[in-house]
């Protein structure tokens, strides 16, 4: 199979049209999409430059990676690193014949890189086991879970299915929630007056308080309000509101059958109006119709206690066998066993915070 490799910006938008045929014809996530990328390559993704190997010709595959350099060292990853819950090859014809194709595209563009970092895959890479490249190691792991609801019957059914302490909780929230005056959720257009208003919502939350808030981010924000106000992108803001206030937001991500949970907010003001407007967005996707609710990445409790399944993602290492690759491919390894260290993760999280704290 023939491959190709776009290593420029021009080049990748006259492979846009390709993109989005691509895209829409194995309706993959919109993290896949080709709006979702260049806006990430617009704001995120400027220290650093496209690689992308196709397949096929016409491409009937691709792998949408992104070049960077990381200590010293050549990184590539998926373009939408660190925003997207979901990555991955894009593809239309026979899996082992697409991947094998890129897999040993990859291993023969070896020298550009140290190491290749494919993060949040449906199943490690390659998928299915294509032919390994002797010039490439490969190592893969699980990277986090994605608890779902599939929305098939009534809300009123589903909650049936919940455990009785869930419902209590739930009915509680409702309570607590009818107390505040004037309570509305709607969906809203997003503009410039709206954003900020969000902004506002996470400066009092407790996302914000522990160093987690991604419009905390100069171009993280940039990047959420283009992909926010995009008429090429499908996107929904759920706004809770008392007396006009702004106290809850939830900015979900849309295809034509599911909602994807992308970014919730509420002030810690207001502790029920959180789960009070997510309640609303999960009726509303019962009574739409909508196939499936995704909670995207992270195994947190409320999470869980809402979903009916999960899947899981992966991540998986690829480097050449050169010192330089292999210290990449031990660093990395390092760094897994360090994530999976709960006193590691809880020191990490208290020096991230206060080092936010201080940069604010």
């Amino acid at each position: 199979m023939k491959t190709e490799l776009i290593s420029s910006r021009d080049a990748l938008e006259d492979f846009a049209p390709t993109w989005r045929q691509l895209h829409a014809q194995t309706q993959l996530s919109p993290f896949h999409s080709y709006e979702w990328a260049a806006a990430w390559l617009r704001h995120l993704g400027t220290r650093g430059e496209p690689c992308i190997l196709t397949a096929g010709s016409p491409p009937t595959a691709f792998l949408p990676l992104f070049l960077h350099k990381a200590r010293g060292l050549r990184i590539a990853t998926f373009i939408g690193h660190g925003k997207s819950d979901y990555s991955g090859a894009i593809y239309t014809k026979d899996e082992r014949e697409s991947l094998s194709a890129l897999h040993e595209r990859l291993a023969q563009e070896r020298k550009r890189f140290h190491a290749v970092l494919l993060r949040s895959l449906p199943a490690p890479w390659p998928v299915p086991e294509p032919r390994i490249s002797p010039a490439l190691r490969l190592v893969s792991r699980r990277y986090d879970l994605c608890p779902r609801i599939e929305t098939g019957g009534s809300f009123d059914s589903y909650l049936k299915t919940r455990k009785k302490k869930f419902r209590a909780n739930l009915k509680r929230t409702e309570r607590q929630a009818a107390q505040y005056p004037n309570l509305a959720v709607q969906q809203e257009p997003c503009n410039k007056d709206l954003f900020q208003e969000l902004l506002a919502v996470e400066r009092e939350s407790w996302k914000w308080q522990r160093g987690l808030s991604m419009l905390r981010d100069p171009a993280t924000h940039a990047f959420l309000y283009e992909i926010s106000t995009s008429v090429d992108f499908s996107t929904e803001l759920w706004t809770c509101r008392s007396d006009g206030l702004l106290i809850a937001f939830a900015l979900v991500l849309r295809d034509t059958g599911t909602r994807y949970y992308y970014l919730p907010s509420f002030r810690i003001s207001y502790p029920d109006s959180g789960t009070f407007l997510l309640s609303q967005i999960v009726r509303a996707t019962f009574e739409e119709n909508i196939h499936c609710f995704d909670f995207l990445q992270g195994d947190e409790s409320y999470k869980l206690s809402w979903a009916t399944q999960s899947k899981m993602v992966y991540e998986s290492l690829l480097a050449p066998r050169n010192p330089l690759g292999s210290s990449a491919f031990c660093a990395f390894r390092a760094r897994w066993w360090a994530a999976r260290s709960k006193p590691l993760q809880k020191w990490n999280a208290a020096v991230r915070s206060k080092l936010q704290n201080w940069k604010s």
